[in-house]
């Protein structure tokens, strides 16, 4: 009887393991709410302004959670492979040494010798980080253009 309470309470423990991680994501997303990022069709890409109407943008948001939001709310669709995005809105690579580049307004985000992207007579800069670890900041600006390496 002792042995089989031992295997109940092992059992127990193992299933609150393994549902924990998923309690503690739902507990780090921010809200969504429900707005499609208003995404501009721009030659070669797309440009979009960071909003909290997509979502609860915070502190720790990524591009890519911004993203995802606005993916569900269909505002914008988009696929990615090892970190890397590789088709957005039905648009993939064409060739060789083709590669989608984010740009962004983020001072302390983007280096302008990588390459620069010019949207409404601001220029961007090219993303330091990728689309994972940037970060999403309410007002700022980020172009995801095709171009050549």
């Amino acid at each position: 009887m002792k042995t089989l309470r031992n295997c109940i309470t092992a059992a127990i423990c193992l299933c609150l393991i393994a549902i924990a991680p998923v309690f503690a994501s739902c507990a780090q997303q921010p809200a969504n709410n429900g707005g499609t990022g208003n995404v501009v069709a721009v030659e070669n890409g797309f440009v979009f302004v960071a909003s909290q109407d997509v979502m609860e943008i915070t502190a720790t948001t990524t591009l890519e959670q911004y993203m995802q939001a606005m993916q569900t709310n269909g505002g914008i669709t988009y696929t990615a492979e090892s970190g890397m995005i590789v088709s957005v809105n039905g648009f993939s690579p064409s060739q060789q040494n083709e590669y989608w580049f984010i740009y962004t307004s983020l001072d302390d985000y983007s280096n302008a010798e990588w390459g620069t992207y010019e949207y409404e007579g601001a220029t961007l800069g090219s993303a330091t980080l990728g689309f994972g670890l940037l970060p999403c900041v309410e007002g700022e600006t980020y172009a995801l253009i095709l171009s050549t390496y």
